[in-house]
Formats: structure tokens, sequence, C-alpha cells
């Protein structure tokens, strides 16, 4: 038996919401509420019951057992046990035992399949009652949760949890071990887990924890495909913790800072299966795992408009201040955009044989495959005129304002252009006078508008030009002073007009310097898990997860006479085929048997025996 393992392109995400039933105004009450978020907003109440503000109720998908998170007002964290009864074709009963109310039950009435109204009343509390409306979520569980970024927000909490703060969940992409970077009161840890798609709405995540121990789980209530709310309990004690978390699909793109031209406004199309991205001055850009170039910001010169040429086989991206600018996997540039200076005219040279590219703000720069750095475009400083150093041996290259700076094989950084003196008049800070220490070990580089940031073998930044003092104007806003979080166990590096960051190999990132337009105050969902970050003018973007995409393993065994195969879950959409033979033209048939979950792995089983067979997995 021969098995065939096809490497066809798989993105790995959610599953598709579900379709709720179309509604029915004699049969609006469900039957059952298992792992359905309800959040109740509360109209008016009566001690012990609140008489305003707004909570999620949270019942579990595998018993009886229940979790009511705070959302707003003076409301109290409680947990306990709960039965739920249809009493009529738009009405409901839910009856429960609370830790802190006692027993308790509500009327409900609803006005469509999703919401309704309320009355609480309390069984231990004569004549206290609540009233209010609710909403019940109807969000989609992902079969895995492998190789995703789950982001939470701690609503409250007791011993051992954390009572606020928020933490980043992060499971391998495969087996079971996860990392668990706390920010704010939530302590780092790391562990085992085991994560269940245990309803269409919910998911459980039991856990071995370095810190807390063994015997936590975590259930996961879906309000969308990417957004809930989680209670995470333990099973002996009264530990628990409460809050909402925000899912973050590989490949999903980051953005903050300026957004005069909506340049941080991520669409949708960026928000998964990303595998690079540029920030111009005013746009962004970024590149999809389908070889495809997304683009949104300020448009005045057609740099948002992707050209048919770059809407497919594209292997690289770069961004100046009104242009844009792509590498295909043959070794051709295009450009696109402002063109005052040429710096869309692509030059023969840069039309066969380009291994990378960057672009300065009028200026573009190619570098072939044979160490040779190609620039055109504006020229104010000499930034476009690439000085003999640079015409061979290159491995990297950036462009900035008016300065160049490229990575030699030997480790050492060449600058051109503008700040070969330091006049200390703009542009002339220094920037392209490479310090001793940038002379060696160097492997990537990053260039600002009057400043250089440059990395070393070691992980330590280094950075030169404009800001080496800071008095908090422009251009000395700091950014060459490098933090101690960025003198070690950094990856890479990116430089903006006046600010610097550093992406650790952590997945965090650290940025320093100006900070007029929030550029440098990194946001929950960039602080862990980025793979890439890019800056030009005051705009910031980052990478979370990768949305590289990964050839999927088909993994066949022999039980008895049977052939069983399997694949990962996160592997969604691929269809399991067999031919009988490799010959040109190969026939391959669907096989019509439904996979099963086991663990982490789909799971065919049972397969037809006889003559020997070849499978593969396939995407249509």
């Amino acid at each position: 038996m021969r098995l065939v393992s096809a490497h066809i392109a798989f993105v790995a995400g959610l599953v598709s919401c579900l379709a709720m039933p179309i509604a029915n105004v004699r049969a609006q009450s469900p039957s059952f509420i298992g792992g359905r978020t309800i959040q109740l907003t509360i109209s008016s109440g009566s001690p012990p019951f609140a008489s305003s503000g707004a909570y999620r109720f949270l019942p579990s998908a595998t018993d009886s057992s229940y979790a009511s998170v705070p959302i707003a007002g003076q409301i109290s964290v409680s947990f306990g046990t709960h039965t739920y009864a249809k009493t009529g074709p738009n009405t409901a009963q839910l009856s429960f035992t609370d830790s802190i109310v006692g027993t308790t039950t509500a009327d409900c009435t609803f006005s469509t399949e999703n919401s309704g109204t309320y009355v609480l009343s309390g069984v231990s509390f004569p004549g206290s009652s609540q009233t209010g409306t609710f909403f019940l979520y109807s969000g989609t569980a992902p079969v895995s949760v492998a190789g995703l970024n789950i982001i939470v927000t701690v609503t409250s909490g007791a011993a051992p949890f954390a009572t606020n703060g928020y933490f980043q969940f992060l499971p391998s992409l495969s087996g079971t071990v996860y990392t668990l970077i706390g920010r704010i009161g939530v302590a780092d840890s790391s562990g085992t887990f085991y994560y269940n798609q245990n309803s269409t709405m919910t998911g459980i995540i039991s856990f071995t924890d370095s810190i807390s121990g063994a015997g936590f789980s975590s259930q996961l209530s879906f309000d969308s495909e990417t957004t809930g709310t989680v209670f995470l309990r333990q099973t002996v004690g009264s530990g628990y913790q409460t809050g909402t978390f925000v899912i973050a699909p590989p490949g999903a793109v980051v953005a903050w800072g300026n957004n005069t031209y909506g340049q941080s406004d991520v669409p949708v199309t960026a928000q998964s299966g990303v595998t690079a991205i540029a920030a111009g001055v005013y746009h962004s850009v970024v590149l999809k795992n389908d070889g495809s170039v997304v683009v949104w910001g300020r448009n005045d010169y057609g740099q948002t408009n992707v050209p048919v040429t770059a809407q497919n086989g594209v292997k690289a991206i770069a961004a100046g201040y009104s242009h844009t600018v792509a590498l295909k996997s043959n070794g051709t540039v295009v450009a696109w955009g402002y063109n005052g200076l040429g710096q869309t005219n692509v030059p023969t040279a840069a039309q066969s044989g380009v291994a990378a590219i960057a672009a300065g703000n009028y200026y573009t720069l190619a570098l072939k495959s044979n160490g040779m750095v190609l620039a055109w475009g504006g020229n104010t400083y000499g930034e476009s005129i690439v000085p003999a150093e640079a015409q061979s041996g290159v491995t990297a290259v950036a462009g900035a304002w008016t300065h160049t700076v490229a990575v030699k094989t030997n480790g050492a950084v060449v600058a051109w252009g503008a700040g070969i003196t330091n006049s200390g008049i703009f542009p002339n800070y220094g920037q392209s006078i490479v310090p001793v220490v940038a002379q060696s070990e160097v492997t990537a580089v990053a260039a600002g508008t009057a400043h250089t940031a440059a990395l070393k073998i070691n992980g330590m930044v280094v950075a030169w030009g404009a800001g080496t003092n800071n008095t908090g104007f422009t251009p000395y806003t700091g950014q060459s002073i490098v933090p101690v979080a960025a003198q070690n166990g950094v990856m890479a590096v990116a430089a903006g007009y006046y600010y610097t960051l550093a992406l650790k190999t952590n997945g965090t990132v650290i940025a320093w310097g100006a900070n007029d337009f929030g550029q440098t105050t990194v946001p929950v969902a960039a602080q862990n898990g980025v793979t890439a970050i890019s800056a030009r003018y005051s705009h910031t973007l980052a990478l979370v997860g990768s949305g590289l995409l990964q050839p999927v393993t088909l993994n066949a065994r022999q039980s008895g006479n049977e052939l069983v195969l399997s694949w990962p879950t996160t592997a969604i959409g691929f269809k399991l085929q067999s031919a009988l033979n490799l010959m040109p033209g190969a026939a391959w048939l669907d096989l019509t048997n439904v996979p099963v979950i086991v663990g982490t792995q789909f799971t065919v089983s049972n397969t037809a025996t006889g003559g020997s067979k070849f499978f593969r997995l396939k995407k249509p």
C-alpha cells in the first residue's frame, strides 16, 4: 500500500457559522439552551438582585452547571446548577440554585428566537425580583484551537486566578503543549491541554498548568466564530475566573496609530491568511497566502488599486509614500501609484532575477538574486545612487525618506543618501554614518526618517541617527535609544518616522520613540503571537500568527484488515480521494466515508481493502 499526500494549500480556520432556523412565531422559545451564551440587561430589580447592569449567563453544554459573568453595573460573579424547560411556543422557565442568591426562577418570553424579556424571582427571597431583556448568542465553536491565539480579558476571579488583567493562551500547532502569556496581574505559565468542541457553540479546554497545577477546565462560549465568554474553573475547590475572549486566526493583521485615511482599519480580507505586511505613509499593504495583494488607506494616486498583474503570483510587497510595489514569484517587479519621480517605472534590470524589494518614500529598491541592489525614482540626497559596495554581496535592503541601508553577506551595514554627515539640520542626522557595532554580525536593517536600526545575530538591536537623545521634540524622540527589552531576543526590526519597533522571539512587540498617534502603544492583540512588524510614518502593522499555507499530512495505519487514514482537524474543507493507480490521467474519486473526529484528527476507518489503492487529500 502506498500513501500519497498531496501538498494542497489549506487554511486553518473556524468552521462556518451554522444558520439559525427560520423564525416561527408559534415556536420561538428554544427547546435547549446548553452552550448558548445569554446576555441579560437589567431594567429593574430589588435586593438581593441588582437594579441595573448587564451580565452573561453561561450554561454548560455537558451538564447542568453554569456561571454568571458580569458585563456592566454592580453584578457579582456566581455559579451553580440549573434546569431549563420550554413552557410554551414563546415562553420558557429557567430554574437554578445560585452560589450567591440561592434558589431563583426566571420566566422568559421570546419576541424572536434569540431575544425577549424575563422576570427573575427569588424563592429564597420572597418579594425580590429582577426584570429586563435578554439575547441568546449562537456563535460557532472551532473544531480545533491548535495554532490559534486566544486573547482573554479577565472580568473577575478568585485565587489562584487573577481578578483582572488579560492573558493570551497559545496552543501549539500540533500536540498538546501551550504557553500562557500574562499581562497586568496574570502570571506567565505553560503546560499541556486538551480541547473538545463539546457543542456547536462551546468548547472546553482542560489543562495542566505549570503554576496552578492540574484539574482545571475552561468553558468557551462563542458569541461569534472568533469572540465570546470564558468561565475557567477548578475541578476541585472554588477557584474560578471569568472573562471575554477573542480568537485571532493565523495570519491576522493588527494595525494601530495614525488612522487619518483609514490605514489602520483592517479589512476582513486581511484578518486571516496573511503572509507579509508593509506600511506606507498613509496606506497599508498585505500579501495573502494565495499570492494576491490587499491594499487599503489613502488612494489619491491609485496606490490601493491593485493591478491585474499583482492579483496573483506575488511573493513580496513594499510600500512608499503613495506608491506600492510587488515582487512576483517569477522574479519580476510590479509597481503602481504615484509616479512623479519615476518610482513606478520598473527598469529592465528589475524585470527578472529579483529576490527582494523595498521602498523609500519616493523611490524603489530591488535586490537581485546575485546580491546587487537596484534603485530608481527620487534622488534628492543620492538615495538612489547605489555605491560600489552595494552592487554585490548584499543580503537585505531598506529604504526610508532620503537614505538607504543594505546588509552585506559579511554582516556589515552600508548606508547612503542623507545622513552621511551629522549637521543636525534636517535630514542630516548621521543616519548613514554606520557605527562600529553595526559593521559586523548584522542580519537585518530598518530605516526611519532620520535614523537607522540594525538587528545583530545575537538578537540585539542597534540604532543611530536622530533620537540618540530625547527632548520630546521631533526628531529627538528617543527612537535611537534602545530599551533593555530590545537588547536581546529580537528577531525583526522596523522603523517609522520617529519611532522604532522590535519583534521578540516570544512573539511580543517592543516599541519606543514618538507616540503622537499612539503608534508605540502596542495593543493587546499585538502583545503576543506576532510573526512580523512594519512601520512607515506614524501607523504600525503587526502580523499575528502565520498565514503561510502548510502541507497537510495524510497519515495511515493498519487496523486488522482495514486501513485507517487520518489528518488534522485544522485542515477544514479537504476531501479524501483514492485512485487505483498513478498513471497519467489517473481517476481520483471522492471517498464516501464520513470522517469522525478522534482527538485532533479527522479519521476514516473501514476503508475498502482489496486491490492496491493510492490516497490523497484534495481541497476543492
